[in-house]
C-alpha cells in the first residue's frame, strides 16, 4: 500500500510540474537563441562587435523578452514568443537582416495609443516605444510608411530604411534601385538592380558603398575593406598595418591622449558607466544615474 501511495504522490508530481509548462525564463532563451544562431550564420561580423558570441547574445536579449511578457497592454504571451522562435529560424537572412523584415509573429503590437507612456514596444499599437536616452519610459509612436520623416531605420516600418531623413523600403535582389530607393544590407545597386555586394578591393563609392555590410566590409580609399574586430585594450579605428579596427563584445572605440584610440569593454550590469567619456553600457543595460540598469528592473512607465 504504501508503495502505491508513493507512485500516486509522483505521479502527481510530474504531473503538476508538466501542466506548468515552461518558464518566461526558458521560452525567451529559446527565442533569442534562434535569433542569435541566424545571427551567427547571416552575419557573423555584427555578431562578434555587438555581443561577442552567441550565448551572450541570447543571455542579454532575453531580458527585453521578459520585459515584453512582465508589462502590461501587450500581446506579447508564451504562445507568441515559441511562435518567434520557430519563425525565426525558417526566416532567410535577406528577410532578417538584409530588408529588416522579422517575422509579423516575432512583432506584437500592445494596446497603447500614440502619445501614452511605455517601457517597451510590445506595448504601443503602432509599433515603436520611442525611449529618452536619459531613461527607460518613452512615448507610444507609429512606425514610418515610405515617405515618413526619420533619423534612422528604427523609426521606420519593417522593410524599409531611413534615406535622406525618409523612410523608404528596401530593396531586395533583383528590384530596381537608385539614390532614393536603396538596396538591403548585403546587396549592391549595381546598374539600376539590387545584386550580389561587391568583392573586396573592388571599387566603390562613399554615397552607396556597395560592399558587403554584414560581413563588416566598408568602403575606404574607394575600395571595399575588411574591418578587423579588435579586443578591449587594443588600439582601435586605424590600425598599424594600415586596416581598419572595430571593437568587438559590445566594446567602444575611445579617443585617449595623443590622438590615440582604445578599445573600451562595457561596464558590467550595476557598474559605474559614462555614455559620454566611457564606459558605456552593454544592451540592453542603459546608463543611469552613473549606473548601468537593466530597464525590466524599471517597468512603471504609467
Amino acid at each position: 500500500m504504501r508503495v502505491w501511495s508513493l507512485l500516486a504522490v509522483t505521479v502527481a508530481v510530474f504531473a503538476v510540474a508538466g501542466a506548468c509548462g515552461p518558464s518566461d525564463r526558458e521560452v525567451c532563451i529559446d527565442m533569442q537563441t534562434a535569433y542569435c544562431q541566424r545571427l551567427a550564420e547571416c552575419s557573423p561580423f555584427t555578431l562578434a562587435v555587438t555581443w561577442g558570441d552567441e550565448k551572450t547574445c541570447a543571455a542579454r536579449r532575453m531580458e527585453d523578452c521578459r520585459r515584453d511578457l512582465d508589462v502590461d497592454d501587450t500581446d506579447t504571451t508564451q504562445s507568441s514568443v515559441e511562435d518567434c522562435a520557430r519563425a525565426l529560424r525558417a526566416a532567410t537572412c535577406e528577410d532578417l537582416f538584409g530588408v529588416r523584415q522579422l517575422p509579423e509573429r516575432c512583432a506584437p503590437r500592445g494596446d497603447r495609443d500614440d502619445g501614452e507612456p511605455c517601457s517597451t514596444s510590445a506595448q504601443c499599437l503602432g509599433g515603436r516605444c520611442q525611449i529618452d536616452v536619459a531613461g527607460t519610459c518613452g512615448r507610444c509612436v507609429s512606425l514610418g510608411a515610405a515617405g515618413a520623416p526619420c533619423a534612422s531605420a528604427d523609426d521606420c516600418a519593417a522593410g524599409h530604411g531611413c534615406t535622406r531623413g525618409l523612410c523608404a523600403p528596401l530593396g531586395r535582389a533583383g528590384a530596381p534601385c537608385d539614390a532614393t530607393n536603396r538596396c538591403g544590407l548585403g546587396l549592391a545597386c549595381a546598374g539600376g538592380v539590387c545584386a550580389a555586394p561587391l568583392a573586396l578591393g573592388a571599387e566603390c563609392s562613399l554615397v552607396d558603398s556597395g560592399c558587403d555590410a554584414l560581413r563588416g566590409h566598408v568602403c575606404a580609399d574607394a575600395k571595399c575593406v575588411a574591418r578587423t574586430i579588435v579586443p578591449a585594450g587594443a588600439g582601435c579605428a586605424a590600425l598599424p598595418d594600415g586596416g581598419l579596427g572595430t571593437c568587438g563584445a559590445g566594446g567602444r572605440c575611445e579617443l585617449r591622449e595623443g590622438a590615440t584610440t582604445v578599445c573600451e569593454a562595457p561596464a558590467a550590469d550595476g557598474a559605474a558607466c559614462d555614455d559620454v567619456r566611457g564606459p558605456r553600457c552593454l544592451s540592453p543595460a542603459i546608463c543611469v544615474d552613473g549606473r548601468c540598469r537593466l530597464a525590466r528592473n524599471e517597468l512603471s512607465c504609467d
